[in-house]
């Protein structure tokens, strides 16, 4: 049985875990291991909780939901436990702690790892390694500096691919970061050549739109825009977006030239900020790329990781 902890109830990794093929194999365990708002549980927990001493869930219980804590100490001492980018490694501590002893651990981060520790990245890696946990990345650039290991971004294969009536030729949702220059520039330069534009660029996670409603407006685009984060290397998932719904892509990341489903029919690689490219582009018919390629990127393949 292979037990995993993440968000399910945020409809993006609901959404994708529900591909897996044979659902009887996973079990999901809820990601709640918010900060408190009370000043005292936020203390104490700080204090205790990760440390040297193994804590008994009935203590636990002060600061997490003891229905997860009870869920993970259930899991069977032969079962496998991935972790959906648990980043506090105190976290991965106790997790480590109250699971059964042999249980194996994976954590999985599908964001660059600068973006998620911004200061002293090597040694918080360092220290959920030493704890005997796996450690994966998407990204290349991070699994050669942390010395941890790759695996390529997946998705889940759309339920259906719409090929009716497109609504806008480009289509971005995403939070700024430290894009929102280059998403300020592209957009006025495509509107200015009178494409139909749809950026949604929520100030916060909380101004984030539905995953279903994202999926309705990639089914009515053309286009999907992608532009990484700084010093990333790994594809986001917009890219396997553009191939499973069959949709173009205008990219700001070289490295998916370097993907086995590249084609520059589909794909066009901005190149310092050039938006000359982009016209012709649009004028060529879509290529089609073969299903196995396709499947090399779905959530069943990632999940074989961990059996």
């Amino acid at each position: 049985m292979i037990y995993i902890i993440t968000n399910f109830d945020n409809t993006y990794p609901g959404y994708i875990l529900e591909g897996i093929n044979n659902k009887s194999e996973i079990r999901i365990i809820p990601k709640r291991f918010t900060f408190p708002t009370s000043k005292y549980l936020q203390i104490t927990r700080c204090l205790f909780v990760g440390r040297a001493v193994k804590l008994p869930l009935r203590i636990l219980s002060i600061w997490f939901d003891p229905d997860v804590l009870k869920m993970i100490a259930a899991i069977n001492p032969d079962d496998h436990l991935v972790l959906d980018g648990v980043s506090n490694p105190r976290i991965c501590k106790m997790i480590k702690d109250i699971a059964p002893r042999g249980v194996v651990i994976y954590n999985y981060f599908s964001n660059p790892i600068s973006s998620v520790y911004h200061n002293n990245a090597r040694n918080i890696i360092q220290a959920i390694k030493d704890l005997g946990i796996i450690v994966y990345t998407f990204d290349s650039n991070d699994a050669d500096k942390y010395g941890i290991k790759r695996y390529k971004q997946f998705l889940r294969f759309p339920d259906y691919v719409d090929i009716g009536r497109m609504e806008y030729d480009f289509f971005f949702c995403g939070l700024p970061k430290d894009r929102e220059k280059e998403l300020s520039s592209l957009k006025e330069y495509l509107c200015s050549k009178g494409y139909k534009c749809m950026f949604i660029t929520p100030k916060d996670k909380s101004e984030l739109i539905p995953y279903t409603k994202y999926l309705d407006y990639i089914r009515k685009s053309r286009c999907l825009i992608d532009i990484s984060q700084k010093a990333q290397a790994g594809l986001t998932r917009r890219p396997l977006e553009a191939l499973f719904f069959e949709k173009k892509l205008l990219t700001y990341n070289p490295m998916v030239k370097e993907e086995d489903f590249y084609n520059g029919n589909n794909i066009n690689i901005l190149v310092n900020s050039s938006y000359d490219t982009i016209d012709e582009f649009m004028k060529k018919p879509l290529a089609d790329i073969p299903h196995d390629i396709k499947q090399r990127y779905d959530v069943n393949e990632w999940i074989k990781l961990f059996r």
